[in-house]
């Protein structure tokens, strides 16, 4: 598995004069199922649009996809089309609002066509050729844990953003996650995020992971910031309201916005690097 990765990971940078770096396509991952990683994504997106930002996120969780659910929305395109060849990408496209578009995965199909290694280095080429100059930001939903397809799509993007809870069993989770884009030849920093913490234990969380990663794996991670477990969240995701949207005055809101403005820097390094 890893193999592959890296071998992908090397031909995207063999590629990479062509097809640049831009800091523009975020990857959403993490360890294990239920830390809230589409919650997460798709309520920064909204916080990012909120602010001028032209987004797209992509539910990359093939054939278990949720970001429609969660926005209550539907669209007839999906991107099983896409890997079918029935359709381009831009013609699978939804505009939420003017800032704010969707490309939405599948859920239970019954003959969902085989996702290789080969058929997602020709997603990311698509990606990167076809749609960056229409925004500012690409956030991709990708499933929990590291299989193959996973850790060759991570090993393509151009920042990870990891999400874990204060449990010991999601912060080792994260851990062996950071520890297979290692050895696939990543080397560069993975931002993290704690989410259903408070400060203090989001911190905790953190600085319990970067010692490990440190020691044993002597590989940079960067602290984005702690999202609370809220009630709220739990609410709107059961009446399939956006959060960012309807809870303005909930604590997370205001924890949504400063995480977005940590992203929102990355994305200001990378460009004024290039200039």
């Amino acid at each position: 598995m890893i193999g592959q990765a890296k071998r992908l990971y090397e031909l995207n940078e063999i590629a990479g004069s062509k097809l640049g770096k831009n800091g523009k396509i975020f990857a959403f991952a993490s360890g294990k199922g239920g830390v809230g990683k589409t919650f997460v994504s798709l309520n920064l997106a909204m916080a990012l649009s909120s602010g001028g930002k032209k987004i797209l996120v992509m539910d990359l969780d093939f054939n278990l996809s949720n970001i429609n659910v969660l926005l209550n929305s539907s669209s007839g395109n999906k991107l099983q089309t896409y890997f079918t060849n029935e359709k381009s990408l831009p013609d699978l496209v939804y505009k939420y609002n003017k800032n704010l578009h969707f490309i939405f995965g599948d859920s239970g199909v019954a003959d969902y066509p085989e996702i290789t290694p080969t058929a997602l280095y020709k997603l990311f080429q698509d990606i990167k050729f076809n749609l960056p100059h229409k925004y500012d930001f690409i956030f991709l939903d990708l499933p929990p844990g590291v299989n193959k397809n996973i850790l060759t799509t991570l090993t393509l993007v151009d920042e990870i953003v990891l999400l874990t809870s204060p449990e010991p069993t999601s912060v080792m989770d994260s851990y062996v996650v950071i520890k297979s884009l290692k050895a696939s030849g990543l080397d560069y920093p993975v931002n993290i995020i704690v989410n259903k913490a408070g400060k203090s234990q989001g911190e905790t969380a953190f600085q319990n992971l970067y010692q490990a990663v440190n020691h044993f794996l002597k590989f940079p991670i960067k602290f984005l910031g702690n999202i609370s477990n809220s009630a709220d969240v739990t609410q709107s995701i059961m009446e399939q309201r956006p959060f960012f949207e309807h809870y303005t005055a909930s604590p997370v809101y205001g924890e949504l916005l400063s995480i977005a403005r940590e992203v929102n820097k990355i994305n200001h390094v990378v460009n004024n690097s290039q200039s």
